[in-house]
């Protein structure tokens, strides 16, 4: 899965959020999702955050496509 597609995911889910998903070991399975809250997303906890992004790729988590997923708030 590229970078970009997961970006549009995430931004056409939550379109007040800015998010940025980065490939730091060049891996193309490890990635981190670093999201702006919008007003949608500042309702969560933290929990509920990553479960919503988590919940985004379940399909790719499940078939391997994406092994990890790290998110970061600001």
């Amino acid at each position: 899965m590229k970078c970009e597609d997961m970006e549009k995911r995430i931004t056409e889910a939550y379109p007040d959020s800015t998010a940025a998903v980065l490939d730091p070991h060049e891996s193309g399975n490890h990635f981190e999702v670093r999201v702006e809250r919008g007003q949608e997303l500042q309702k969560l906890s933290r929990i509920q955050l990553h479960r919503a992004i988590m919940g985004l790729f379940e399909k790719e988590l499940h078939s391997g496509e994406v092994h990890a997923l790290t998110i970061k708030t600001i």
